[in-house]
């Protein structure tokens, strides 16, 4: 048989042989004395009860209590059959020893044997307990220190690549100052065309350049007839020229030779106008519809500028003076 109480102390709730009734204890979790309820059993008779419980639990056994000696029997009763731990049988009313641990060297607590959860005088479960009772701000994030540290590092190295690439940049800006201005290139060139098997100059031949990135106003386009061969005068080229000039380009007619001189404001991306005077165009070969496209950028209408000659429509990035020949 097994007592089943709670300690007066801690309010453990304890487990303990019936041969241990009435005596004094130290409860195994506060380790204070308390007081096994129950009426105290003698130590023959408690021998004798644990004597034949160790017999019936082993089958029978060859020895019986007798044989054991009542002084040991009182002494150190049996463990109970349902689990709980053995108990020492000390005389009624005497408290176990100081020591943890008996003169046979057993665990001065292991007559008791825990049989419910941990039970507290406040309520409190042993996870309540050891919970943290310090205030928690809502407003704070707890980081591993490890992780600023490498927030810290990743910081360092980004800001010293945007500072090596504000020095590059800057380097080059500074260095490149000068290069901004406007600078005015010159290109000279020549124009040939096939005759009988030979080149000959292509004299009277029309080379315009003409700056991407800027076009007359749409109701303002130049007229495509000064340009056509067998129309030119000396008066209708001067207007043409200055205004190809205004916006940024160059017009100019072959010479005998078939040489060409252009001059431009600045560097930057052209289109480059070659058109034959003498030289046609195979019969079907039609223009590139994207050449008609870019061409009425400037001229109208571009077919008619264009007619069955040959011609060149090309781009063209002008970083200094330089040469270009065509051959037509």
């Amino acid at each position: 048989m097994t007592i089943r109480f709670t300690c007066e102390h801690c309010g453990q709730r304890l487990s303990v042989n019936d041969s241990n009734a009435g005596r004094r204890a130290k409860c195994p979790k506060c380790k204070q004395s308390l007081h096994v309820p129950g009426e105290p059993v003698s130590a023959e008779a408690a021998g004798a009860a644990n004597a034949a419980g160790s017999a019936n639990a082993s089958g029978g056994a060859a020895h019986s209590a007798s044989d054991l000696g009542g002084a040991d029997s009182a002494e150190r009763p049996s463990a109970t059959s349902d689990a709980d731990a053995s108990a020492t049988d000390y005389p009624a009313g005497e408290q176990w020893p100081a020591d943890e641990s008996d003169a046979a060297g057993e665990d001065a607590y292991s007559q008791f044997a825990v049989y419910d959860e941990w039970v507290f005088d406040t309520g409190e479960t042993p996870d309540a307990k050891k919970k943290d009772d310090r205030p928690v701000d809502e407003q704070r994030v707890a980081v591993p220190r490890a992780a600023l540290y490498t927030q810290g590092v990743l910081l360092a190295v980004v800001a010293l690549v945007f500072f090596i690439l504000g020095l590059m940049t800057g380097s080059s800006g500074s260095g490149g100052g000068a290069n901004d201005a406007p600078q005015a290139c010159v290109i000279e060139g020549s124009v040939a065309r096939q005759e009988a098997g030979q080149t000959v100059p292509d004299d009277g031949a029309i080379v315009v350049i003409l700056p991407q990135n800027a076009r007359p106003d749409p109701t303002n386009k130049f007229p495509a007839q000064p340009l056509m061969p067998g129309s030119s005068s000396a008066e209708t080229d001067q207007q043409l020229r200055g205004g190809i000039r205004d916006l940024g380009g160059d017009f100019v007619r072959v010479d005998a030779t078939g040489e060409f001189t252009l001059n431009v404001p600045d560097r930057g991306k052209y289109f480059v106008l070659v058109l034959s005077r003498s030289a046609a165009r195979p019969p079907g070969e039609l223009p590139k519809p994207t050449d008609l496209a870019q061409i009425g950028r400037y001229f109208l209408p571009a077919d008619e500028l264009l007619g069955n000659s040959r011609y060149v429509w090309q781009d063209e990035t002008v970083r200094g003076d330089r040469r270009m020949n065509f051959d037509l």
